[in-house]
């Protein structure tokens, strides 16, 4: 069967769809990218934290600091007690080159030593603030200052972990309803967007449709006007010739059996003639379609294939009831068949069936012919011969399909399906 999903619609579900994945894509890029910016934002104010209590360290320190004076670690703890160690900063620790610790919030740890890291040496070699890393449960700032006499000493604050999430979770909430709002306008300008794309697409197809009925109905109405003229002009003209040869040839038997003869073959020859113009009128234009129906006029069209030793059936049944357009674009379809099977199938067999079922007409004409490479149809429309090509175009124009199955030495069938139509039923 057909595809008969309204194409409309289904290219407006799929515009939305599509548009749908985008903004969620966009949403969870923008959620993963503000997240990134509000963690390294946090980071960075915990990092300006201690960079300036590092400076007011700084500011109190004195060469004594070095050696471990009491009065010099006083000042130190003083300050640090009071001023720095606020949230999110939980310790202080000041290290010297070799890592030995002079000064610690956690008096404990003073005068021990733990060697620098590469980061931490690195940092302190060239003077560079701000390098942060990462412990268990706090982020580690640390900032390079120096005693009066220039030694230089590592300042490290000891920032607490859950703090600067904290303020990541903060700057995120600030900034998500912004981003919500703003995916959420986004969302709300694709629906208008997609229903004005699905009433272009709309408006197209029926312009297209009218178009093409218009041509259609031209063309049978010029079909109809020269089939009609070829039919009472030249067809009476061969028949009343034909039966004038045939009274000649009786009224001379007598007295000229050899012309008689001679004026019989040429009566035979024009009834042949006459023949081949009616099968070339039902080409042009079957008049057997509007006043018999489908069946008959495809009966008719056989015509041509039976007289060439063809064996032709033809399936169709009797209370079959299809639309104008549905019923003369099947027609069409089997016209062109059966000039194609004419013309290169050198088939001995022909069958052409019509069914209807479930709101789809479907005809199908198989022959047991030579068939044909499928990929000979591309070089035959380059060539000229669109009669497959049109046929496809007005079946997917009519909401219908064409299917063209053969191969080399294995016949070809054509199946064309389309809707019944308005009215129309089996």
């Amino acid at each position: 069967m057909s595809d008969r999903r309204d194409p409309v619609r289904h290219a407006a579900v799929l515009f939305v769809a599509v548009s749908a994945i985008v903004v969620a894509v966009v949403g969870v890029g923008g959620m993963i990218a503000l997240r990134a910016v509000s963690t390294g934002e946090a980071r960075q104010r915990a990092q300006d934290t201690a960079s300036v209590a590092a400076r007011a360290v700084q500011e109190r320190l004195t060469n004594g600091i070095v050696r471990a004076r009491s009065t010099s670690l006083v000042r130190i703890d003083a300050l640090v007690t009071a001023g720095v160690l606020r949230d999110p900063i939980e310790d202080v620790t000041l290290r010297l080159a070799d890592g030995e610790i002079v000064f610690s919030s956690r008096t404990d740890d003073i005068g021990s030593s733990d060697p620098l890291d590469d980061g931490e040496a690195a940092a302190l070699a060239r003077d560079e603030s701000g390098v942060v890393a990462s412990d268990d449960d706090s982020l580690v700032v640390s900032v390079p200052i120096a005693t009066p006499d220039g030694t230089p000493v590592l300042f490290q604050a000891h920032v607490r972990s859950g703090a600067v999430a904290a303020g990541s979770r903060r700057l995120l909430t600030a900034v998500l309803p912004v981003l919500a709002v703003a995916l959420l306008a986004l969302a709300l300008l694709i629906v208008p967007l997609a229903l004005r794309f699905a009433r272009r697409v709309r408006d197209s197809q029926q312009e297209r449709a009218r178009l093409l009925q218009h041509a259609v109905d031209a063309s049978t109405t010029e079909r109809r006007r020269i089939a009609g003229e070829l039919h009472d002009g030249l067809g009476q003209q061969l028949v009343g010739l034909s039966m004038t040869l045939s009274a000649e040839a009786d009224a001379i038997e007598v007295t000229d059996p050899a012309a008689a003869a001679r004026l019989r073959e040429t009566g035979d020859r024009t009834r042949e003639q006459l023949r081949a113009l009616r099968s070339a009128l039902l080409g042009i234009y079957p008049p057997s379609l509007e006043r018999t129906g489908l069946g008959p006029a495809l009966e008719d069209l056989s015509a041509n294939l039976r007289a060439g030793d063809v064996d032709v059936a033809v399936d169709v049944p009797a209370d079959l009831e299809l639309a104008p357009t549905t019923e003369a674009l099947l027609f069409r379809a089997a016209r062109e068949a059966v000039r194609n099977v004419a013309a290169h199938a050198r088939a001995r067999r022909v069958r052409i069936a019509v069914v209807a079922d479930d709101g789809v007409a479907s005809l199908s004409v198989r022959d047991d012919g030579v068939g044909f490479d499928p990929a000979r149809r591309d070089r035959l429309a380059a060539e000229g011969h669109m009669g497959l090509a049109m046929l496809e175009d007005l079946a997917r124009d009519g909401g219908g399909s064409l299917h063209i199955d053969t191969r080399p030495g294995a016949g070809t069938t054509l199946q064309l399906e389309a809707p019944l139509g308005v009215g129309a039923g089996p």
